[in-house]
Order: structure tokens, then sequence, then C-alpha cells
């Protein structure tokens, strides 16, 4: 697995991110983005390895690897 940093709007600090290219939506931990208060555009269904499904909310904001790039993402 690679790790990536970036810098989250409005967010202090950077965080540490897995590089997944192959994923439809990015996710999120909710706590990590509630201080953030963003508009809730939807909501997901997240099943991983077990059949256990995850209610989570989709919010937007922008999102920058620590060198610069920037990429405009939907969270979950």
């Amino acid at each position: 697995m690679k790790y990536v940093e970036v810098d989250v709007d409005a967010l202090s600090g950077t965080l540490t991110a897995l590089n997944n290219s192959k994923c439809q939506l990015c996710v999120v931990r909710a706590d990590t983005v509630r201080p953030l208060n963003l508009p809730k555009l939807g909501e997901a269904k997240l099943k991983g390895i077990s059949d256990h499904l995850v209610l989570a909310d989709i919010v937007r904001t922008r999102v920058r690897l620590t060198t610069g790039r920037e990429l405009s993402i939907l969270l979950v």
C-alpha cells in the first residue's frame, strides 16, 4: 500500500491518505471533516470485506497533495 500526504481545505495540518487510484469515492472519517460543517450532498452505502453496510454522508471539499497538485473530490 502506498500513502501520500494531503492538505484538506480549511483543516490545519497535513493528513496521511491511502493512495488508491482505482477508487470511485474518497473516504475519510466523519470526525475528521465534521468541524468544517460541509453541506451534505447525499448518502452512500459502503461495504467492505464483510457484509456489514455503513451509511455515510457525501460532501465535497478540495484536497491537495502536499506537492501542490490540487484535486476537487467528493468525500464520504
